[in-house]
């Protein structure tokens, strides 16, 4: 795990793999709870740099020793407002307290009351790299459902052919980067939303259309149980992924629900061949996101999504 900040001099920040365009972006936490976006910055691999070599055989100081934001979670740096009796974290604006645990030298604080703060590594060196705990996890076989990773492609049939092109491909990169313990399951949406059922004898498409106050047209749940629609990626990889290549652009106009092969959409058609009426990006969201969410909260061991 690394970590830059910059807590040298202008000329030392020269030699920074990665410049800042402004002093922070958003300028404020109100800033960026009013944009609705994630924000947050990931660099992978980190290079090594002339002036920070990475020594492999080197021990690393443990993450749980430097401090960490009790809203967004991100490490304490250079860039944060330092002040007394706690820190203003530099990509969320909360103000967390420092904590009073030894984990200094000779047992005392790291933070608190230490009249050499500023000289702490992940605060005063452009770069700092310590070691992150290794998540494990242990997937139940026979109940992967609540203890195996879940990813969701969401995937909007309304752009062109062009564009699907490139997310087809991206979806299949990450069937094959997300591990064969994973569940994954592919959910389209244009004027209605497809639900892909890869795991029976026949692959099928459930369409659930949008109602007239504009909300979904019966439960998601109705249309494909959970477990049909996330299906293991070591059993299922090669049907996942031509359920992919068979997802091209909307162009007609569909009823409330209807059932299809992959491939092959049989779904009633209401107004003829043309643009698509409505575009249910809102309806499909919420409604998926609440469906995984309300699966989550059924005590089924506290799975990871």
């Amino acid at each position: 795990h690394n970590m830059s900040s910059t807590g040298g001099s202008e000329d030392a920040g020269r030699d920074l793999c990665l410049r800042l365009t402004s002093r922070r972006v958003p300028e404020n936490a109100a800033q960026k709870d009013r944009t609705g976006l994630p924000f947050g910055v990931t660099v992978q691999p980190f290079k090594p740099l002339p002036h920070f070599p990475v020594d492999a055989s080197a021990l690393l100081d443990p993450a749980d020793e430097v401090a960490r934001c009790g809203d967004c979670f991100g490490y304490v740096n250079g860039f944060c407002g330092l002040e007394r009796d706690g820190w203003v974290c530099i990509l969320c604006g909360n103000f967390s307290y420092w904590s009073s645990d030894p984990a200094g030298d000779g047992g005392k604080p790291r933070y608190k009351r230490n009249a050499r703060r500023n000289e702490l590594p992940e605060i005063a060196l452009p770069e700092y790299e310590i070691e992150v705990a290794r998540e494990v996890l242990t997937v139940n076989p026979r109940e992967p459902l609540g203890t195996a990773p879940v990813y969701v492609a969401l995937i909007d049939t309304t752009a062109p052919e062009e564009t699907l092109e490139l997310v087809r491909s991206a979806v299949l990169a990450a069937i094959e980067a997300v591990g064969p313990d994973a569940l994954f399951g592919i959910v389209t949406f244009a004027d209605r939303i497809g639900l892909f059922d890869v795991q029976a004898a026949a692959p099928s498409v459930r369409r659930v259309g949008l109602g007239k106050d504009g909300g979904l047209a019966m439960p998601l749940e109705e249309a494909l149980p959970l477990r049909r629609l996330l299906a293991p990626v070591g059993a299922f990889k090669e049907e996942l992924a031509a359920a992919v290549e068979t997802i091209a652009p909307a162009k007609s106009r569909f009823g409330s629900a209807g059932f299809s092969r992959l491939g092959v959409d049989d779904g009633m058609i209401d107004g003829g061949d043309g643009p698509v009426g409505r575009r249910a990006f809102g309806p499909a969201l919420e409604a998926t996101l609440a469906w995984l969410g309300a699966d989550a909260v059924e005590g089924r061991g506290g799975g990871r999504g």
